[in-house]
């Protein structure tokens, strides 16, 4: 008796590419790339076919943390896209840089790392990085001039879907805190009644890697609190709440 092994449907995996750039007929009326963008396209390609073997991921899982409409990551992939090819490459490289620079954060994080009310740098940074990997919410209190803003401004410029967003004493409440995230995450809404999910959907974009770190915290109220853990919770997303001792 033989056993089928169950494998994706092969429209949903990566092959290898359909044609060359230069050579698509669906191509054929656009200005021929240049060897190094052939090159650059080549390396991304295959690099985003290594990424999705080893994640087991598909396609349209590919596209969609990549940020990159399906049908466009997908002609570009097969070297067939009639757009601007190497705008795609771009785009791309800069989301593998991301893939990578992820990689490289897991690979310091401790097994099992405890939480700790942190006080030094280090402490905070690795704090950080606890609560992006796992999707979890955690608190970090510390003194005046300790310098966890410079910390959280250097772990955001460094890893990828990492948006630090500051609270003031009008932001206190849900819905004023919602829109200062949304500024900073690029969502806007007039309607109080969906903000919350439209936020969410932007920070889910970051793959089940993003990590929204609310600097000041101390100046919110217990609603908005629990408003942020929703996030945690439905998006898996991972919250900082980084303030003094009134937290």
């Amino acid at each position: 008796m033989t056993t089928a092994m169950a494998t994706k449907p092969v429209a949903t995996v990566f092959q290898d590419p359909r044609s060359h750039p230069n050579e698509s007929k669906k191509r054929k009326n656009k200005e021929a790339l240049t060897e190094s963008q052939v090159r650059a396209w080549r390396t991304a390609a295959k690099k985003v076919r290594d990424i999705a073997t080893h994640s087991g991921r598909t396609k349209s899982d590919i596209a969609r943390r990549a940020g990159i409409n399906n049908a466009r990551l997908n002609t570009w992939y097969d070297g067939e896209y009639s757009g601007d090819f190497h705008a795609v490459t771009e785009e791309v490289e800069r989301w593998i840089r991301s893939v990578e620079a992820m990689d490289k954060l897991r690979a310091t994080m401790p097994e099992d790392p405890p939480y700790v009310q942190t006080r030094t740098a280090r402490e905070i940074e690795m704090t950080l990085l606890y609560a992006q990997m796992q999707g979890e919410m955690v608190i970090i209190t510390t003194g005046a001039g300790v310098g966890k803003t410079f910390v959280c401004q250097r772990f955001r410029d460094a890893s990828p879907h990492v948006h630090l967003v500051t609270m003031r004493p009008n932001t206190k409440r849900n819905f004023g805190m919602l829109q200062e995230i949304g500024r900073v995450i690029g969502v806007r809404r007039t309607n109080a009644a969906d903000f919350d999910h439209a936020i969410g959907e932007r920070l889910e974009q970051g793959g089940g890697n993003a990590l929204l770190i609310i600097d000041e915290a101390q100046e919110l109220n217990d609603e908005a609190v629990n408003q942020l853990r929703y996030f945690s919770d439905n998006f898996k997303c991972g919250v900082a709440l980084v303030g003094n001792d009134e937290i």
